[in-house]
């Protein structure tokens, strides 16, 4: 049994798909097996998969007979772990060679800890480095941070957005999916964050030092595709937790602020890959927005 589950749900996931495996292949940490699951995409995704699969043995891939939506691919992936700790992979993000090492040993080192998320940095098609992102204000310094949940919570209540992380940012513990149950394909667009919460909740959440992942915006990411979801999910999330710790939140602030952000977003997404950037990079580092 690996030590590690990094899942790759897939659908449509060319011309990213082969830079996202490598970068797990090429991993510091070499005990882990990697779980794709392809959910019936109408591109050469499968034969990919299966290409790296006959090259490699910790490579394992799974064809869904029909297509069964992000959420529910997902937690097909999730049934099919066998580590004792998960990474879930978007198929067009990559990591950094040391991402499944570092993040393995805060879980490692601290059994309250329910999750570990890291610094990332937002790039574009062509990899580009559009700017970094810090969870909790946290510099990527080389040492890790131990926060409580409720810092967490107040944190994203306060910026209006999730800073918790991408799938690609986080790692959890296979024990919990078992005590949390599977992600919610009610959700849309906060279908990752319902979970971390979900996860966290009563619990610690570690943040790996080192910037250990590339987030990947493009026009024909998920993210972009689900954003008009993301203001009433959140809200919904947010508010659910807030009640069930005393956190205050303002459901009409938190409205005004993330439709000012929401516009910045779609922005980014725009010109992310038509050469635009010079004049946003510096900005964009300076507001250090978060894409979820």
């Amino acid at each position: 049994m690996a030590k590690i589950s990094v899942v790759l749900p897939c659908y449509n996931g060319l011309p990213f798909l082969k830079d996202t495996i490598d970068s797990v292949l090429k991993q510091t940490e070499t005990d882990f097996e990697l779980i794709c699951v392809d959910d019936k995409s109408l591109d050469q995704s499968m034969a990919v998969l299966l290409e790296y699969a006959e090259k490699d043995p910790r490579v394992k891939v799974w064809e869904n007979e029909k297509n069964l939506g992000m959420a529910e691919n997902w937690n097909k992936a999730l049934r099919l772990t066998s580590g004792k700790y998960i990474k879930v992979m978007g198929c067009d993000d990559i990591i950094y060679p040391a991402c499944l090492e570092k993040q393995a040993a805060i879980l490692d080192a601290h059994n309250d800890v329910a999750l570990v998320t890291c610094p990332s940095h937002v790039i574009n098609s062509q990899g580009q480095i559009l700017l970094t992102r810090f969870p909790l204000s946290v510099k990527p310094h080389g040492k890790p941070y131990i926060f409580s949940f409720e810092r967490l919570l107040s944190e994203s209540i306060r910026l209006s957005r999730n800073i918790t992380g991408e799938p690609a940012l986080i790692m959890f513990r296979r024990k919990d999916v078992v005590r949390c149950g599977l992600f919610d394909h009610s959700y849309r667009y906060a279908t990752d964050l319902e979970y971390w919460f979900r996860l966290a909740a009563d619990h610690k959440v570690g943040v790996a030092g080192g910037i250990h992942v590339g987030f990947r915006v493009h026009s024909s990411s998920t993210t972009n595709s689900v954003m008009k979801w993301g203001e009433n999910e959140l809200a919904k999330v947010f508010k659910l937790h807030s009640q069930a710790t005393g956190i205050p939140f303002d459901e009409e602030r938190f409205r005004r602020s993330y439709q000012r952000q929401a516009k910045m977003r779609s922005t980014v997404f725009k010109i992310a890959d038509i050469g635009l950037l010079s004049g946003f990079i510096h900005g964009l580092n300076s507001l250090r927005l978060k894409f979820t």
